[in-house]
């Protein structure tokens, strides 16, 4: 629910393919941000926090070079799922507790 509330692209909720997050193992030590901010498109914004990369990427996710090698560049393992999956996921759980 964490990563839901700290949204903070919460203009991107209209748009839920187009916003994803990379739920990290654990913080990055030493991410690339040179890199990072490199491969990212004019039209995409990141924001990294602890344990959550947002990446919005209003041109698509498969188009994003970012997005093809964020994992390699925070340096640390990742799980990416879009906002619509973790939006489900979240109903979901509210559901069963």
């Amino acid at each position: 629910g964490h990563a839901i509330a700290s949204n903070p692209f919460p203009q991107a909720e209209e748009h839920p393919n187009t916003l994803h997050l990379y739920f990290l193992s654990e913080p990055p030590h030493d991410p690339d941000n040179d890199a990072l901010n490199a491969l990212k498109s004019d039209s995409e914004q990141f924001v990294l926090t602890d344990n959550v990369f947002y990446l919005h990427a209003p041109g698509g996710i498969g188009q994003s070079k970012l997005a093809a090698r964020a994992e390699r560049l925070l340096g640390v393992d990742a799980t990416a799922r879009n906002w619509r999956t973790v939006s489900k996921i979240e109903e979901m759980a509210r559901g069963v507790s």
